[in-house]
Parts: structure tokens; C-alpha cells; sequence
């Protein structure tokens, strides 16, 4: 007789595969919910044995077989979760080629230039050191062709592109652990005033875009030629 055979299913079994699945399934839609009813008793065993070897971090929590098990015993296809990894893979790389072509496109050259304006300006007390914050969380969004949100969206691209923000939902996303940027909309009218930014209100949607003041700093004109060769 072999381990699979001789091993019986316990309590605390079904509570370590079940608590396993609760945390590496956190987002998904529908929610596998295990029931061990639904699979033969050695199907039971090997998927509390996959659960443990993930556990010991001896098993990729990607295994799919311990997937497939997770499937039949929440009532899904065996490839549920297979099919779910492969939709999400797509996913990614279709965001992904977005991205690029959403992208404002910065050289060394434009990055410097940028760099040493907004040290000018902090020095001359144009700027507070939160304006600068605001101002360099639009443009690494820009930038990347990601927003740091899934509520904010990028309209246009490269020089004609957008940041289109949700205030009730916040502006910079997790990344603010600090509470940073509480401030922003306040940051962003007066970036808007100094013409650092274009800035655009309707209702609780604020949309960002370069102002006249920034496409300067980033072509050199406000920064003293001496500093940039």
C-alpha cells in the first residue's frame, strides 16, 4: 500500500488547502470555494500534499496540477485556472505594447534639462518640494504610458497625451504610503497657474497634461546654457 493509500484525509488538512487557496486566490472572480466532496479520496490527498510542498516552498504556487485539483473541487473546468493564466498573460502583453505607444518620449538630454529647471526653481522659491512631487508623479505616468491607478486613464500619446484622474479615488495608488501627494489637487491648480501643467476640472475628474512652462524646461530654454554642456 502505497502513502497516497495508507494517509486519511483530516480536519486540519482541508483547513491548510483551504486557507492556502484564500490567499493565493485574493482578486479572483468567481472565488474557487473547495469542497473536498467533489474529488475522489486520493485526488483529496494529493492536493493537501501540494498544498503542504507550497507551503515548505518545495511547490511553485503556480503548480498545475494543484490548480487543476482547486478547479474540480470549486465546481469549475480542470483548466479553469490555466485558461485564467494564459487570458491574464495576454492581458499584459497587450497593455503592454498600449503603454509603449501611449509614451511620451524623454532623452537624456530633455531628463537633464528637466532636472536642472526644477532645481532652479526650487532654489528661487518658484516651486514648493510638493509641487515638484506632483509635477514628477504625472510625468513618470506619462512616461511610462501607465497610470498608477486602475481608475486613471492616459488619453492621446507622446506629446498630446493626457492624465485623466478620478479625485475620489485618489491620485498616486498604493505607491502612496506616506500620504505624500494628499494635497495633489491643490498642487496641480497651482502648477496650472505657473503654466508647469495644463489642468482641466469637471466634477471629480481632473485631467493633467504639459503646460507651455514645462515643454521650456524640458527643451532647455529655462535652464542656463552654461549648466547644460
Amino acid at each position: 500500500m502505497n502513502l497516497k493509500e495508507a494517509r486519511r484525509l483530516r480536519q486540519d488538512d482541508v483547513a491548510v488547502v483551504q486557507e492556502l487557496v484564500a490567499l493565493l486566490s485574493a482578486g479572483e472572480s468567481p472565488r474557487p470555494r473547495v469542497d473536498f466532496g467533489r474529488l475522489s479520496d486520493g485526488e483529496a490527498i494529493e492536493l493537501v500534499e501540494l498544498a503542504e510542498a507550497i507551503n515548505r516552498g518545495d511547490a511553485d504556487r503556480g503548480d498545475q496540477k494543484f490548480w487543476s485539483l482547486v478547479a474540480a473541487a470549486s465546481a469549475f473546468d480542470r483548466d479553469h485556472f490555466r485558461k485564467r493564466h494564459e487570458q491574464a498573460k495576454a492581458a499584459r502583453k497587450a497593455a503592454e505594447r498600449e503603454a509603449k505607444e501611449r509614451r511620451m518620449l524623454f532623452g537624456r538630454r530633455e531628463t537633464r534639462n528637466l532636472f536642472l529647471a526644477l532645481h532652479e526653481a526650487l532654489v528661487a522659491e518658484d516651486v514648493w518640494a510638493d509641487d515638484v512631487l506632483v509635477l514628477t508623479l504625472v510625468l513618470l505616468q506619462l512616461a511610462a504610458g501607465k497610470p498608477l491607478r486602475e481608475s486613471t486613464v492616459i488619453e492621446g500619446s507622446g506629446d498630446d497625451a493626457t492624465l485623466v484622474v478620478d479625485a475620489n479615488l485618489g491620485f498616486a495608488g498604493r505607491s502612496d504610503g506616506t500620504s505624500a501627494a494628499t494635497g495633489w489637487r491643490q498642487r496641480a491648480a497651482f502648477l496650472h497657474e505657473e503654466r508647469w501643467l495644463r489642468v482641466e476640472s469637471k466634477g471629480h475628474f481632473v485631467r493633467m497634461r504639459p503646460g507651455p512652462r514645462l515643454a521650456e524646461a524640458l527643451a532647455g530654454v529655462l535652464v542656463p546654457e552654461e549648466a547644460t554642456r
